[in-house]
């Protein structure tokens, strides 16, 4: 399989989405990324008077959801796993 490619190098604003933190929808906030990290979340201005050559993405009536990994399941597989007996901690079964 082979691997994802390298995240640009170049510093990227993005900004016009909700920005969701631990705080729920931040609207006019916006996130500056490098090399696939977050630099920094905060008011559009700050940032790019802060970022003044960075690529800027404009993302109108979007979401964004920095630091967040999608962990999907199956729906069919977590239904299986509702039936089954969790016997972690159990030293000595009949």
């Amino acid at each position: 399989m082979p691997l994802p490619p390298q995240p640009p190098a170049a510093v990227q604003l993005i900004a016009g989405a909700d920005v969701w933190t631990s705080k729920g929808p931040q609207p006019g906030q916006a996130v500056v990324i490098q090399k696939g990290r977050i630099l920094a979340v905060g008011p559009v201005a700050a940032l790019a008077k802060a970022h003044p050559k960075a690529l800027r993405m404009d993302l109108p009536g979007g979401t964004l959801l920095p630091g967040f990994i999608e962990g999907h399941a199956h729906l069919g597989s977590l239904g299986a796993l509702s039936r089954e007996v969790d016997v972690a901690g159990f030293d000595n079964l009949p």
